[in-house]
């Protein structure tokens, strides 16, 4: 499913603080014209017959390493397969798989249990 699709029908937008800034990848074009309210930041992305400039290039560099933890616990997390398909299991049992996983992935990155 396409992140777009998924950010519209969930609204987590709208539960976003305004004062909270939201980064998101370029595959979220057109977010800030329907989440008006929500501070958005996302790369530049280059126009048809014309090329991003070196400014631009800059700040989509800032921008990714920005992401770049973000996207390491994404993938921490697929490589239990919970969120990398689809969720096979009982719909109710979802979130407390998701909550074993996250904190699986925690323990390994902390090297000790925190609760």
């Amino acid at each position: 499913v396409q992140d777009t699709v998924l950010l519209r029908f969930t609204g987590l937008l709208h539960q976003v603080p305004s004062h909270v800034l939201v980064r998101v990848d370029r595959g979220y074009e057109g977010v800030e014209a329907e989440f008006p309210e929500a501070r958005i930041e996302k790369p530049i992305k280059a126009q048809r017959n014309a090329r991003v400039s070196a400014l631009g290039k800059a700040y989509n560099r800032m921008q990714a390493r920005l992401r770049i933890p973000v996207e390491h616990v994404l993938a921490r997390l697929e490589k239990f397969r919970v969120l990398e398909g689809v969720y096979r299991g009982r719909q109710r049992f979802y979130d407390d798989c998701f909550a074993v996983v996250a904190g699986l992935s925690n323990y390994r990155v902390l090297g000790r249990l925190a609760w």
